[in-house]
Formats: structure tokens, C-alpha cells, sequence
């Protein structure tokens, strides 16, 4: 098993945001506006908006892999839904020296379009994209346990926002156990901040999907565990951090 991380995205969706926008009132006119004016200020200092997006390669299962979790090259920019999102991520397909042919699975965490870009997919014809069974997402099949078997691990994770799924895997040369959270965590200070009400959508689910991911690394019973988050940099996953 092979991970190359294709980019990893900036945070847009912190605590202190979400913050402010409660104070703005959510949904009204100021709020739009007040977003605005973050994803300026942000993107000016380079934090594109665009989520961490990977590669995984297993030789021993041609039939699943190689795959892609969360390819989308879509921005929190006014004009994020450009053609140029699908033409980077083919680009990035093919920097990791695979033709787009060659990509058999998708794997998705949620229908956020910084996430998902589902018109990739009709440029991925040998591809299928899967997210968990109850975690039902529009283009998205249950991931096919059988084809996978144990090579990933995908996990229902709720909590930042509608249906979500966590996926798993081990990378043997490290000793290293991985999450690929998504948005359930989205860096390393959100993680640090979840007890913050305004850190999930649903706290109470948030937290208890938290939970589960950490319980389920840990049954991994690898030497290391890493998480990477779906806007920030890795962090390794200690019970006090």
C-alpha cells in the first residue's frame, strides 16, 4: 500500500470563522458578505480553499486501485465551479504518473464541492466512486468491501455536515496507521477546538464520530497513527493532543 498525498488543502471552515459568521447572523446578507470577506483575506495569503486530496496505490488489488480520495481542485472562490478544477486534477493524475484511465476508484468523504467535483468523473472511465453504505452521497456507490477487503477501512463519521465518511488504511513501511478525515476534522486546531460547540454542525455526532476514528486507529494496532486532516496539514494522533 502506497499513500501520495496530490496536495494538502487550507482551512476555510475554522471555529473562528464559523464564529463570526454566527454574530453576522447566519444566513443573512451580512454573512454572505462577511464570507466574502474571509475567503479574500485567506486566499490572499494563499489558503485556496481547496481540500487535501490523495493517491493510493495497491498493487495487489489492480481491480480497486489505484484510487483517488477527494480529487476535487474546486476553491472557495466567487468563481470555484471554473472547468479549471477538472483540468488540474488531470494534471495532478498524471504528474503521479497515471492516465486517467487507469483510476478505478474514487473514494469520497462528503458532496462538498471542494471535495467532490462529480463532473471529474466523466473524464475517470475506468473509475467508480464510492463512499460509505450510510453515508449515502448522489454519484457515490457503498464501498465494495469485497473488492477492497481490509486494504481500507471506511468509516460513517457525521458531524461536519450531512452524510460523511472517514476511510483507513495501514501503511506497512511505517508501521503507520492513517485517517483520511475529511472534514471531520479539518486541521490540527480544529481537532484541538471540537469541544467548541461551533466546531461541528452537529457537536454531539462530531464528537462521537471523533471518537470513533481514534478507537479505531487504535484497534490497528500500528506503531504510529497519523491523520490528515481535510484542510491542514498531518498530525499524528495522540490521546492528550
Amino acid at each position: 500500500m502506497e499513500l501520495r498525498i496530490l496536495k494538502h488543502g487550507n482551512l476555510m471552515g475554522t471555529p473562528d470563522a464559523k464564529e463570526m459568521l454566527l454574530r453576522a447572523g447566519p444566513g443573512s446578507d451580512p454573512a454572505h458578505q462577511l464570507w466574502e470577506e474571509i475567503a479574500e483575506i485567506k486566499t490572499s495569503f494563499g489558503y485556496s480553499g481547496q481540500c487535501t486530496s490523495a493517491l493510493i496505490i495497491d498493487e495487489e488489488r489492480p481491480e480497486a486501485f489505484p484510487a483517488l480520495f477527494d480529487p476535487s481542485y474546486l476553491t472557495v472562490a466567487c468563481d470555484y465551479m471554473s472547468t479549471e478544477s477538472i483540468d488540474r486534477a488531470l494534471e495532478a493524475i498524471s504528474a503521479a504518473g497515471f492516465s486517467p484511465a487507469e483510476i478505478k476508484s474514487v473514494l469520497v468523504s462528503h458532496f462538498h464541492p471542494d471535495h467532490f467535483d462529480p463532473r471529474l468523473l466523466d473524464n475517470l472511465h475506468n473509475a467508480v466512486a464510492y463512499s460509505h453504505a450510510e453515508a449515502y452521497i448522489p454519484g457515490c456507490q457503498p464501498l465494495d468491501q469485497k473488492k477492497f477487503g481490509d486494504s481500507i477501512v471506511a468509516l460513517n463519521t457525521p458531524g461536519h455536515g450531512g452524510p460523511h465518511t472517514s476511510y483507513l488504511l495501514k501503511l506497512p513501511k511505517y508501521d503507520l496507521a492513517v485517517c483520511l478525515a475529511g472534514d471531520l476534522v479539518m486541521s490540527h486546531a480544529h481537532y484541538l477546538a471540537r469541544e467548541h460547540p461551533l466546531s461541528f454542525t452537529d457537536p454531539k455526532e462530531g464528537l462521537a464520530s471523533i471518537a470513533t476514528v481514534w478507537q479505531e486507529l487504535k484497534q490497528m494496532k500500528c506503531k504510529h497513527a497519523l491523520v490528515f486532516p481535510g484542510h491542514g496539514l498531518p498530525f499524528f494522533a495522540l490521546e492528550d493532543l
